[in-house]
Formats: structure tokens, C-alpha cells, sequence
């Protein structure tokens, strides 16, 4: 499975570096499906493992779950480009790596608790 959810991500990457965007916001897109995928196989893998975010808890046991981050990938790569465009640009950068970080983390985390 580890090795679909790595296909997946480059995938992404692939399909978001055809459209012009940044190395970040690819990364950003990429590293939010990432953890999208990782969390739908380790609770459908996993007997007794429930989503720890309450947000996310509803979507996260369905395919909604994609959607729903790819949403929230937008709401902070929109974020960056309003803060690019204030002449924040170092504070876009934090926004969006910190961002990609914790997608990261917890993606990598969900498949350490998948059996």
C-alpha cells in the first residue's frame, strides 16, 4: 500500500507541475493527499483506529476525505498568493512549508499505525 500512496503523491506532483505552480504549492497539493490517502488505508486497515482530528473525523473513514483536504490545500495556497502579493512573501513561505510539514507528518504517522 505504502507504495500506491507514494505513486499517488508523485502523481499529484506531476499533474500540478503542468500547470505552472510553484515548487511549494505542488509540495503543498501533494503532501495534503498524501495524508488524505494515508488516513483513509490505516482506518480501513486498522480494527480499532479512529481519526484524532475532530474536524476531520466526519470525512476521514470516506472518500470525502480528498475533497475535502484538497479544499483546505486551496484555502492556504490562496492564502500564500494573498500574502505574496502584500509583499509577505518569507510569511507565505512559513505558511506553506509549515503546512506541507505537518501534511507530512501526519501522513507518515498514519502509516505507522497501519497494520
Amino acid at each position: 500500500m505504502r507504495k500506491i500512496l507514494l505513486a499517488e503523491l508523485f502523481a499529484a506532483l506531476a499533474a500540478l507541475a503542468t500547470a505552472s505552480a510553484s515548487a511549494q504549492t505542488v509540495l503543498l497539493y501533494a503532501s495534503s493527499e498524501f495524508d488524505a490517502g494515508s488516513t483513509y488505508y490505516t482506518l480501513h486497515h486498522c480494527g480499532g483506529c479512529v481519526e484524532g482530528d475532530l474536524i476531520m473525523r466526519p470525512f476521514a473513514a470516506n472518500p470525502s476525505v480528498f475533497p475535502v483536504l484538497g479544499a483546505s490545500a486551496w484555502a492556504v495556497a490562496r492564502l500564500a498568493t494573498i500574502l505574496r502579493n502584500d509583499g509577505h512573501s518569507r510569511w507565505a513561505s512559513v505558511v506553506e512549508w509549515g503546512v506541507v510539514g505537518l501534511h507530512g507528518y501526519a501522513g507518515f504517522h498514519n502509516l505507522e499505525c497501519a497494520p
